[in-house]
């Protein structure tokens, strides 16, 4: 056992132990012979110093033993309470970990952290690419296809117009899927000059006899009174343009 395994306390416990010895007329040799205890033990005993034993344990186990052959009644000193106390202190002082466990703590909260915010990342991202890829697919869809759809946009336009308005005598709609211009003439007389985008729409009350002129004729959808005006244009047709008269006939 390390340590000075020694104090006021014990040195009076062993002189107890001697004293009541020599009252019996045993020698130490006497007691390690009937007690089959080491002479050394017996000696240290009897003189308070117990830092031969190797443990507290060791310590009790003959001290109990020899207290009990000379009828003492008495407790073993804390000598060993002391110095186990004063080992624990300097093992605490000793032990040291090898890395702060907070600093591990929050570099792998980084860590994960950072993982975490990559893979948002490799989600994301492919799908903004997928979504990108989808508008270019919309973009390059052929016009063509898209009349039917204008058309019938176009038709509801109309029949929106007509539930709308309770007198449409007279009236002429147009509506305009691309860019475009019209001018309208009453008695040869310019009444109306206008220019238009796709998605506008035009609407005018307006008499017969007239005449309108409209230039990418093709992107103009119309209707005079609730009926269709065709402004389909022939092959020969200067930059689209289409004059459209309306008389009594």
């Amino acid at each position: 056992m390390k340590g000075y395994l020694k104090s006021a306390s014990s040195v009076k416990t062993g002189k107890k132990f001697y004293e009541s010895r020599l009252a019996k007329n045993y020698s130490i040799d006497d007691v390690a012979e009937i007690l089959y205890i080491n002479k050394d033990y017996v000696r240290a005993i009897e003189s308070g110093n117990f830092s031969i034993f190797p443990s507290k344990i060791f310590a009790k186990a003959y001290f109990d033993k020899y207290r009990k052959f000379l009828g003492i009644n008495c407790q073993l000193p804390d000598v060993f309470d002391d110095i186990e106390s004063k080992e624990l202190k300097n093992l605490k002082k000793e032990v040291r970990l090898p890395y702060d466990w907070n600093k591990k703590i929050k570099k792998f909260s980084a860590i994960i952290a950072s993982l975490f915010l990559l893979a948002l990342l490799f989600y994301f991202i492919p799908n903004s690419v997928s979504i990108s890829e989808q508008d270019t697919t919309i973009q390059e869809i052929n016009p063509e296809r898209l009349k039917p759809l204008e058309e019938s946009v176009f038709n509801n336009n109309i029949i929106q117009n007509n539930s709308f308005k309770k007198d449409n005598e007279n009236e002429i709609f147009l509506s305009f899927t691309s860019s475009s211009w019209i001018e309208i003439y009453v008695n040869n007389e310019l009444i109306e000059a206008q220019q238009f985008k796709a998605g506008d729409t035009y609407s005018r009350k307006v008499q017969i006899p007239f005449k309108i002129v409209v230039g990418n004729a093709d992107s103009l959808k119309g209707t005079y009174n609730g009926e269709m005006i065709d402004f389909s244009t022939d092959n020969d047709s200067l930059y689209g343009v289409k004059t459209v008269l309306f008389d009594d006939e």
